[in-house]
């Protein structure tokens, strides 16, 4: 794992806008009336679990076990959906 992705280990993801549930039971995160996107079901959930309570570091753990995949096979596709989370502004990082 490069040393940049380690970097976001103990950083604490935590989501900014408000959820919808479209007629078609699409989730939606509004940041504001110009600005909603469509989350994909594990993207909405990786989304809910940013607190900022949690580290990337507790976020990944609590997959691998929920899901029984081990934690250096899900850390790196957690962490880049949650990158992309940030890209789009619907997470920051606060510094642990």
């Amino acid at each position: 794992m490069g040393n940049q992705l380690e970097s976001y280990k103990h950083k604490k993801p935590i989501h900014k806008g408000d959820v919808y549930i479209d007629e078609q039971g699409n989730y939606i995160i509004a940041l504001d009336e110009n600005r909603a996107y469509i989350l994909q079901p594990v993207a909405m959930y990786l989304w809910s679990l940013c607190t900022g309570e949690k580290t990337v570091d507790d976020i990944v753990n609590h997959i691998s076990k929920e899901s029984g995949l081990e934690y250096n096979d899900m850390y790196e596709i957690i962490l880049k959906i949650l990158l992309t989370l940030e890209a789009y502004g619907l997470i920051e990082f606060l510094e642990e």
